[in-house]
């Protein structure tokens, strides 16, 4: 039998970053509620609240999502800057919550589970 490629935790033999990335993937996909790869404002909302940041996500979206103001047509009703992607999130959780650590890996795995008892009340 194949090891899946992202498990959950990290398996032991992981090295720190490959643990860092699968926590930074595991809680993006946990405030994904609607799994629509991105996240909105109000899964946004959830993550601020949760992870105790001090941050708005309309402000979080217009900073982390700065490169789709230039790309995007102010003409069209809805751009990608009303939603985070994968890349913006893990930007965001650096500089917002920080990652780099094996102790902030391990309350980036912990905020996962927050998220997830969240997403199912």
């Amino acid at each position: 039998m194949q090891t899946p490629l992202l498990v959950e935790p990290a398996p032991a033999f992981c090295t720190p970053e490959m643990k860092e990335m699968t926590a930074l993937k595991s809680l993006f996909d946990a405030c994904d509620k609607d799994k629509s790869g991105s996240l909105d404002v109000e899964e946004l909302k959830v993550l601020i609240k949760e992870a105790k940041v001090s941050a708005t996500a309309e402000d979080a979206l217009y900073e982390y999502n700065i490169l789709d103001v230039f790309e995007n047509s102010w003409d069209s009703e809805e751009t990608e800057m009303t939603k985070m992607d994968y890349t913006e999130f893990c930007l965001f959780v650096k500089d917002k919550i920080g990652t780099g650590t094996t102790k902030q890996t391990e309350a980036l795995t912990k905020l996962v589970t927050t998220m997830k008892a969240a997403s199912a009340a």
